[in-house]
């Protein structure tokens, strides 16, 4: 299923699919689960880019390791 119209956004060339995004994102969730398994301890997510909420709630959707509870604050930080 196509989620957008190529022709209407003026986007000549997708460099990288949706499966692509989707198949990366799966292997480093498993890499996570992996590492926090072997090394023990709780497991963080911070979602620290501008425009990479979505990654991050992609990402952490497919992480199998609980993550620690926060109060969901949110941060503006500038220079």
């Amino acid at each position: 299923m196509e989620r957008y119209n190529k022709d209407a956004m003026d986007i000549e060339k997708v460099l990288v699919s949706e499966e692509q995004i989707t198949e990366l994102i799966d292997r480093i969730a498993e890499k996570i689960d992996q590492d926090v398994k072997e090394q023990g301890g709780e497991l963080l997510l911070v979602c620290v880019l501008k425009g990479s909420l979505i990654f991050t709630s992609d990402l952490a959707r497919k992480i199998k390791t609980p993550l620690q509870k926060t109060a969901g604050d949110n941060f503006l930080l500038s220079h």
